[in-house]
């Protein structure tokens, strides 16, 4: 009771003096300038609204304890080093390595010995051609060069005359004094020989596609790809950041498909516009299929995409006259948006373009990043192209029937191979031949105890072992196949391995049998390669498959003899694989 009654009479005490400090405060607040005006809004403003006064005065309790609080600081208890302890830490430090070989001995020589195993040319392209090693002339169907223009003499000789006039190089970007009137007038060519309304010219054919498609689509427009399109067109995709939709591989009702489905969605989600692509190629530069144009171009208009064909296996050797994938289909070449390719291939020169109407060229002028950062494309080289499209252009009706016919002698007689399986449109120039692994008389499973010692990749030695070609398979033997950094047992020795192990294995032993009948191929004359990809960065990497490029300038014999060749190759490398493996 005593001590209620102590605090009331404190609080009496103290009453007088809060009243006085109140109206001195009061007193002094009314002596600053402009104090009124403040004291009005904030008796109108809070009056009538208290959970306002409470939530501005919580934010300002908060901002008055954030800027008194101590700053952050690292944890007390961090142990501190001494400068030989920070030396030896430093030292037994490894950076991660640049490439596998770093620390993977078996990986290094895998990749030195593919490297080994590129043929080196000491002739001019064409259909017949002289390896380094050897004197003598094989039969070339690994080259896109199908017409042999490269090598021609009325070509190299106008090449030359332009080499004179205008010197080896543009020396700068087509916007900034690189543009000749060659340039010009190549464009003119390639829009007139296509069919369409312009072109743009690219200094080189892989940077045309993978600048027109960021060119024109952005950040937050859609791509609608085949999951079968080459390198380059993914990196235009994935430069573009747009959405990204697949589709199968040339499957038109999954494209139906997927377009009547983000028809739905933008529908029902009200989306605002956007740009929308669909991105194909021509020919498939990793399957050899045929795009079927038609029904492109129907999904395009009935859905409202833009189209895009890439044509840089296509260009030159589709269609009656060369003209690529429209006239192959009897389509205007105006009915696709963009119509992009290569001057590297069957004209045999070097460059891109990209064909289309004034305002989508126009645009690139401006926007597209290899057009105005890259020097433009030398002179000499835009001549060539200009009488490599007049030399098509002129001997069309000769060569086209020509290059078919061969390639009908060429599939017919790989077709008698009972492992192979061939691929690609029979229409098409450019041929995959994959192996049916369940035709084999073995199979590509993992086998333990094979060593890598004597790898088929080896050029060194021109015979070729019937055991090498499997032992050089699983890359490292019991003894080498332990990773550098962590000593740990990689799946090609025993013990249980994942599946996806398995057949990571199963793709490295059957690019190596394809390699062995390259390599069988050439010792007997013939050249071919095999595809080969960035496994690493495709999005959907294709199995191992032989390339071939069937040129026009071979004759029927010519062909068949090469066709047979690549026949008894793959007989031969059957057997000694088979043998190897029992």
């Amino acid at each position: 009771m005593s001590n209620s009654t102590s605090t009331m009479n404190t609080l009496t005490d103290l009453y007088p003096h809060l009243i006085h400090a109140s109206a001195r405060a009061a007193e002094l607040w009314a002596k600053v300038p402009g104090s009124h005006v403040v004291s009005l809004y904030i008796r109108n403003s809070y009056q009538n609204d208290p959970a306002r006064v409470v939530l501005e005065l919580l934010l300002f309790f908060f901002a008055i304890k954030y800027l008194l609080s101590n700053r952050y600081s690292p944890r007390k208890d961090t142990i501190k080093l001494s400068e030989r302890e920070i030396d030896e830490l430093v030292d037994d430090w490894v950076p991660e390595p640049l490439v596998p070989g770093e620390t993977d001995p078996v990986a290094d020589r895998r990749n030195l010995d593919e490297v080994a195993s590129i043929p080196v040319l000491t002739s001019g392209g064409g259909a017949k051609v002289k390896v380094e090693g050897s004197n003598r002339v094989v039969l070339n169907l690994a080259s896109f060069d199908v017409f042999g223009l490269a090598n021609s003499e009325r070509i190299k000789d106008k090449a030359i005359v332009a080499l004179r006039k205008y010197g080896v190089g543009a020396c700068n970007p087509p916007g900034f004094y690189g543009t000749m009137d060659v340039h010009m007038q190549l464009e003119r060519d390639i829009a007139r020989f296509i069919g369409a309304d312009h072109a743009i010219l690219y200094a080189q054919g892989f940077s045309a596609i993978s600048s027109v498609v960021p060119a024109f689509s952005k950040r937050g427009d859609l791509v609608v790809v085949d999951e079968g399109v080459a390198f380059a067109l993914q990196k235009g995709f994935q430069i573009s950041r747009s959405k990204i939709v697949f589709f199968k591989h040339n499957d038109m009702n999954d494209l139906e498909h997927k377009l009547a489905t983000i028809a739905a969605e933008d529908k029902r989600l009200k989306r605002p516009l956007y740009r929308k692509f669909i991105l194909v190629e021509g020919i498939y530069t990793n399957s050899g299929d045929i795009a079927p144009l038609p029904k492109l171009v129907e999904l395009k208009e009935r859905f409202k995409y833009r189209l895009i064909v890439e044509e840089s296996c296509s260009f030159g050797v589709l269609g009656a006259n060369g003209r690529g994938i429209t006239e192959h289909f009897g389509i205007p070449a105006t009915k696709v948006d963009m119509l992009v390719g290569s001057l590297a291939t069957s004209v045999g020169a070097s460059g891109g373009f990209c064909a289309g109407s004034l305002p989508i060229i126009d645009h690139q002028r401006l926007s597209a990043s290899s057009y105005c950062f890259s020097a433009a494309l030398p002179p000499m080289l835009a001549v060539a192209a200009s009488e490599g499209l007049a030399y098509i252009e002129k001997e069309a009706p000769r060569i086209m029937p020509a290059m078919q016919a061969n390639i009908r002698v060429i599939r017919d007689i790989l077709a008698q191979v009972p492992c192979f399986e061939l691929l690609s449109s029979p229409e098409s120039p450019l041929q995959h031949v994959r192996v049916a692994r369940e035709t084999l008389p073995f199979t590509f499973d993992p086998v333990d105890g094979l060593l890598d010692s004597e790898s088929s990749f080896n050029t060194t030695n021109s015979t070729m072992s019937p055991r090498t070609g499997v032992l050089s398979l699983l890359g490292g033997s019991r003894a080498n196949s332990r990773n550098a950094n962590n000593n740990r047992p990689v799946a090609l020795t025993g013990g249980p391995r994942r599946a996806e192990d398995v057949e990571s294995i199963r793709l490295e032993q059957e690019s190596r049998f394809l390699q062995d009948i390259v390599k069988e191929s050439l010792e007997n004359g013939v050249l071919v390669t095999r595809a080969k990809y960035n496994a690493e960065q495709e999005h959907a990497c294709p199995r191992p498959s032989l390339k071939i490029v069937v040129p026009s300038d071979l004759t029927r014999k010519e062909a068949e003899q090469a066709a047979k060749v690549v026949k008894a190759a793959a007989t031969k490398v059957i057997q000694a694989w088979a043998k190897a493996r029992k």
